[in-house]
């Protein structure tokens, strides 16, 4: 079973989509850095800008991206059978430590409704 640590991340999913509708593109204004190269800069973005902005593909892989961003950030875990896990961390503390656990306990909490 998957368990999420912080759900509330999920939140931030339409973040990009609020950023593209509330606000606005830069402006394009003269630059106050020299840049030795800015013609053949500006030639890829006149480039872009010609083939109708951003392709599909490009949008494609930055929707995935994000999704896949704010996933890694909820922390999900797989929860498994709690009994074999507990036993296999009695095996490492006795393999590690030297020691003859035999016993364990389990203790789960659940939110009240």
């Amino acid at each position: 079973m998957i368990e999420f640590q912080w759900p509330w991340v999920f939140a931030f999913l339409p973040l990009p989509l609020l950023v593209y509708f509330l606000f606005k593109p830069a402006r394009h204004q003269e630059s106050a850095l020299h840049v030795p190269f800015f013609k053949v800069a500006a030639g890829f973005e006149s480039a872009d800008q010609a083939s109708g902005g951003r392709s599909v593909a490009r949008r494609v892989s930055l929707i995935i991206i994000w999704c896949l961003l704010v996933l890694a950030g909820v922390r999900p875990e797989w929860i498994g059978d709690y009994k074999l896990q507990l036993a296999a961390y009695a095996m490492a503390h006795n393999i590690l430590f030297n020691t003859q656990i035999t016993k364990g306990v389990v203790m789960m909490c659940t939110k009240d409704n």
